[in-house]
This record gives C-alpha cells, sequence and structure tokens, in this order.
C-alpha cells in the first residue's frame, strides 16, 4: 500500500478496512495536539488556548508506517465545552458514529482522555461510556475498547504524578491505561496499542482474581443501567408520546450511574497501593516509568 499523505476526511470518504478511533474526553486534554502528534497532520487543528478549539467532528487519515494500515482519528469536542455543552456533544459523536456504523464500518479504539494535572477525572465518564456501548456492541464491550490516555505530565512534579497515577490504578476499573507526552513516540504507541488489541487478547483465558471479580460485578451492575438508559435515550430522541416520564427516569438513571461511579472509586480506595497485574502489563516501567 502506497503511503497517503494525511489529511481531513469527510465520512463518506471512510472505508470499511480503516481503523476507526475515537478521541474523546473533556476540552484541554490533549485531544487535538495527540491527532497532530500520532498522524503528522501540521499544527493547524491543534488548540492550546483555554477557549475551546475543536467545535465539530474532525476525521484525520494516514498510513501508519509501521503496520501499513489505513488509521482515522476522529477529534471531537471536549466535554465541558466552551460552545457545547456535554449533551450535545454526545449527540454528535452518537449520530457521526450511526452514521459510520450503518456503512458497516466499525470503531476499532476509543481513547479517552484525562489530565494527570487533574485531581480526579472531570464528571463522570460512564454517561459517555453508556452511549459507546450501542455503537460497540454494549457497555462492556465500549469498556474493553477504551485506553485511559493520561496527559499534561509536564504539568506535576514525579510524585504527585506517580500518586494519581496510583489512585487511578486503584479503581481497578479501567482496562487499560497509557501515557501521551505531547511527543510521537507515545502517540504512535497509542495507536498501536488498538491496533495489537484487534486479535485475541491474552488475558482473557485467566481466572480472574478476587479484586476483578468485584471490577467485573460492578462492570455488570453498570451495564445493566447503561442498557436502560440507552434505550431511554432513544425513545426520548424518537419523540415518543411518554417523552416526560422517560426524562425523569432518564434523570434518575443519571444519578444512579453517578453512586456506581462513586462506588467503583470507593472500591479503588480499598485496594489502594496495589498495583494491578494487568496494569504492570499495560505500562511497562522501562518505557514508561512510573
Amino acid at each position: 500500500m502506497s503511503k497517503s499523505t494525511p489529511r481531513t476526511v469527510s465520512l463518506k470518504e471512510l472505508d470499511p478496512k480503516d481503523i476507526i478511533i475515537l478521541v474523546v474526553g473533556p476540552s484541554g486534554s490533549g485531544k487535538s495536539s495527540f491527532v497532530n502528534s500520532a498522524s503528522g497532520i501540521g499544527h493547524g487543528i491543534v488548540g492550546h488556548e483555554l477557549v475551546s478549539k475543536t467545535r465539530e467532528i474532525l476525521a484525520v487519515k494516514y498510513t501508519d508506517e509501521e503496520s501499513d494500515q489505513e488509521i482515522v482519528l476522529v477529534d471531537t469536542p471536549g466535554f465541558s465545552n466552551t460552545f457545547k455543552d456535554d449533551s450535545e456533544v454526545m449527540r454528535m459523536i452518537m449520530g457521526w458514529s450511526r452514521k459510520l456504523k450503518k456503512r458497516g464500518i466499525v470503531i476499532a479504539g476509543i481513547l479517552y482522555f484525562h489530565k494527570i494535572s487533574d485531581n480526579r477525572i472531570p464528571g463522570n465518564p460512564l454517561k459517555a461510556l453508556c452511549v459507546f456501548g450501542e455503537l460497540c456492541g454494549g457497555f462492556g464491550a465500549a469498556l474493553s475498547k477504551t485506553i485511559l490516555t493520561l496527559t499534561m505530565w509536564n504539568d506535576v512534579d514525579e510524585a504527585t504524578g506517580d500518586k494519581r497515577l496510583a489512585e487511578l490504578e486503584g479503581m481497578n476499573f479501567w482496562n487499560m491505561m497509557l501515557k501521551y507526552k505531547e511527543d510521537v513516540e507515545t502517540a504512535r504507541e497509542l495507536v498501536h496499542e488498538v491496533l495489537r488489541r484487534q486479535g485475541p487478547m491474552s488475558s482473557q483465558n485467566m481466572a480472574p482474581t478476587d479484586q476483578e471479580s468485584a471490577r467485573l460485578a460492578l462492570v455488570k451492575d453498570l451495564e445493566t443501567l447503561a442498557e436502560r438508559q440507552l434505550s431511554i435515550f432513544r425513545n426520548i430522541e424518537g419523540g415518543s408520546r411518554n417523552s416526560s416520564e422517560l426524562e425523569l427516569e432518564y434523570r434518575q438513571l443519571r444519578l444512579q450511574m453517578d453512586e456506581a461511579w462513586h462506588k467503583l472509586c470507593n472500591h479503588g480506595q480499598a485496594y489502594k497501593g496495589h498495583k494491578p497485574p494487568v496494569m504492570q502489563r499495560l505500562l511497562p516501567r522501562g518505557r514508561y516509568p512510573v
């Protein structure tokens, strides 16, 4: 395959063989910088200002030199956006992804960006994963395709970064966490990890530990909530005659999701200071010092 020049593309230009990677997360977390570093498209799409620069969904297509595969990085408006509220952003992403699905094109991976300089993950990422569940075959499938991408390491000292990383690992919720250090090497490592995860995962046949079993039980409860929330969301969007009742139930489910997220955070505190074996494999000390 000949190498193609990095370029922005419309949804109609995408091919079922393309590797589609959604780039999501709060505004100012480094999403546009990552797209630039990984694809080499140039600095025109990168925004460092406090004002959210990515207002629409922007797809950038390029050929990965190592795998020779066509990669499409989908830069999305950030949550806590200057111009759009979170529900509008989620509707944009869902609408774009549904059109993708109708064409038989699947999402290969989701990079959820989080600034390590933040004390905690802003908002509730479970709400975003609920929406992605429709596109990936369920909440659990969306979670399995998601990499928590940790950014802004230059904004914290080593001790603070290590502490916050340990807290995130202690949650034992994210299947994978990787660092993006605003350079080409770590940007492309994220893309290559998505490519590697297209094949069978060696850990799938391992017997779960007690800690992993507890996490899986929480995820199962979340999946039940997510499926109901998504069903209600579709009915509201479809103009159901019982929309007022559905909206009330939807708000109640959102509160339950917030409660579930806090439970996950508290679950992580019970294992504070313990690094799950899976994290040791996913953040090798040799390449990404922890």
